[in-house]
């Protein structure tokens, strides 16, 4: 089982579509595979049962990487069908929600990783996975499942 973080602001439109991403049990990326083919490739690994972080990093703080939404990987065909607004997806059940107050975690020297901004990123440093883990156990056995 992996961890990925996930981003849902799309600068195109300056929209944060979370919302979409929860309420439609998907996530997909917002740019155009020409222009972010990496994205795409990133998005094709994950697999069933991986864990998705819904996160948000913002240029003017850089040291907190702000958790909007857990859930895991439940259907992992990339096509239209899994996706939404025209794109490409696949099919994420949203256990945790936490749009309306999202948890925080603090950046470190150890953690802070440039990667933390992309669209899409695989999670390894320990420290973050550290991090994640104790938002569950903080929220405990009872999900806020998106409905």
């Amino acid at each position: 089982m992996a961890i990925w973080g996930i981003g849902a602001y799309y600068f195109d439109d300056r929209e944060d579509k979370s919302d979409i991403f929860i309420n439609e049990g998907t996530a997909f990326i917002g740019y155009l595979e020409k222009d972010k083919p990496e994205y795409y490739e990133l998005i094709k690994q994950v697999k069933i049962g991986d864990v998705l972080v819904l996160k948000a990093r913002f240029p003017l703080n850089r040291h907190v990487l702000r958790i909007k939404a857990i859930g895991m990987a439940t259907d992992t065909n990339f096509n239209l069908e899994n996706g939404a607004l025209n794109r490409k997806g696949i099919k994420v059940k949203w256990f945790f929600d936490f749009r309306h107050a999202p948890e925080e975690i603090a950046l470190t020297k150890e953690n802070n990783r440039s990667d933390l901004a992309n669209t899409i990123m695989k999670i390894e440093n320990e420290s973050l996975i550290e991090a994640i883990a104790e938002i569950l156990k903080k929220h405990g056995n009872s999900p806020e499942a998106a409905e």
